[in-house]
């Protein structure tokens, strides 16, 4: 083809056609490699951020659910006319898990409270008219009740029994106490019965 004025020579046209290669196999292994290490930490990252957001929501539930009880327990309190309270204690050694009555308010003539708890929930039982109503509260984490009165208080204590996590559930325990103050309630102090938790004791 002859050059014209209008158009470029050969060399010009193509000025980096001598310099133009592929890339080697081991250079793609190791773009590979290098890719595959940074999608590993990025899972990882990601699986490490979704599992503490898990975490950190079952806590605040927690912590919601232990101030939702200890708003009812006090406003129970404060409008019972007697109280009667159980010293026994759940979630002990002896493997007890079915419901333990703790303590029974007497609001009214006709509207009596009880409060029941087993290893992770305790259960508000309103008895008013012939008609039962129940209120829960569950706890993620095993916990052991146990409700002490004294002068003018009732005092709902609940204990965590599981103090070292296992690992991938990092929950904090979590310890409640409730104090509540009475208003010239006739506090009574009653046993739990021996055959009672005998009978749950037997294999």
């Amino acid at each position: 083809m002859a050059h014209t004025p209008f158009s470029p020579p050969p060399a010009a046209r193509m000025p980096y056609a001598g310099m133009r290669r592929g890339a080697s196999l081991a250079e793609l292994l190791a773009v590979m490699a290098s890719l595959g290490v940074v999608l590993s930490v990025a899972a990882g990252l990601v699986h490490t951020a979704m599992r503490l957001q898990s975490t950190s929501r079952q806590d605040l539930e927690r912590d919601r659910t232990a101030m939702r009880l200890a708003r009812q327990f006090r406003h129970d309190v404060r409008q019972a006319e007697a109280v009667t309270t159980v010293s026994v204690v759940t979630g002990d050694d002896d493997g007890v898990t079915s419901p333990e009555t703790l303590v029974e308010f007497s609001l009214t003539a006709k509207m009596n409270v009880r409060y029941q708890a087993s290893l992770q929930q305790l259960t508000r039982q309103a008895t008013a008219n012939g008609r039962t109503t129940r209120e829960d509260y569950f706890f993620a984490s095993p916990m052991q009740w146990n409700v002490t009165p004294t002068d003018r208080c009732i005092v709902l204590n609940g204990r965590a029994l599981t103090r070292n996590p296992a690992r991938g559930h990092p929950l904090r325990p979590l310890d409640v106490e409730i104090v509540a103050v009475t208003t010239g309630a006739q506090i009574k102090e009653t046993k739990s019965p021996p055959s009672n938790r005998a009978t749950k004791r037997a294999p």
